[in-house]
């Protein structure tokens, strides 16, 4: 009786044994497979973030390029602009000086005069 009792006692102990490894089996399955889910979704969050990120900067970039370009057209403007107004306050110099009685030919015979002078 005692060797049965034992030997059933040695197979309870096996039996518990067993149950306790499949389960701390199950359990390493589990968070393994907990593990590779949370990486997965790192991973995901990571690749949208760079996404957004890439996004971002060409968005930047085109903003930047079509604020260079609106500088550009504006500098072109404002020195036709100033061109022009210089060309508008030479021809209406030269009209006063025609309404005064001055000729083109003696005021360029003038200034060549003064810049042989000096």
């Amino acid at each position: 009786i005692a060797k049965a009792e034992s030997d059933a006692k040695a197979d309870a102990e096996a039996e518990a044994l067993a149950a306790e490894k499949a389960r701390a089996e199950a359990q390493a399955a589990a968070e393994a497979k907990a593990e590779a889910e949370r990486l997965k979704a790192e991973r995901l969050r990571s690749e949208a973030e760079e996404e957004r990120a890439r996004k971002l900067r060409e968005d930047a970039a085109r903003r930047q390029e079509e604020a260079d370009e609106r500088a550009r057209r504006n500098g072109a403007e404002a020195d036709e602009a100033e061109e022009r107004s210089w060309e508008a306050t030479i021809k209406s110099g030269w009209d006063a000086w025609r309404k005064m009685g001055g000729s083109d030919r003696r005021a360029r015979l003038k200034s060549a005069a003064r810049r042989a002078e000096g």
